[in-house]
């Protein structure tokens, strides 16, 4: 499928944070084949890397709950729908 194509006619992107890179790479994949565009992070330290550079572009924010390196992922949120609070997050 195409994926869930916008109004202005760009693909929805994802930004898809998950400490396991197995996991990481395989919900990429997924979502990738059903035409999302997927940004990946490793880390709520290493989204926040990815979002200071492609944060405009970002539709969907999903993030593990429970990651190592003194993040978590409702911290991570909160960040940044603090920056953008149209965004929407789903926890996994």
């Amino acid at each position: 499928g195409e994926g869930d194509v916008r109004r202005d006619g760009n693909v929805e992107c994802l930004l898809v944070v998950e400490d396991e890179s197995a996991v990481r790479e395989l919900a990429a994949r997924a979502l990738r084949r059903y035409g999302y565009r997927v940004l990946t992070a490793s880390s709520g330290a290493d989204a926040l890397q990815v979002w200071a550079t492609h944060g405009a572009a970002v539709d969907l924010l999903m993030t593990d709950v429970v990651m190592p390196g003194g993040m978590t992922g409702l911290t991570l949120a909160d960040r940044l729908t603090t920056d953008r609070p149209d965004l929407r997050v789903i926890y996994t």
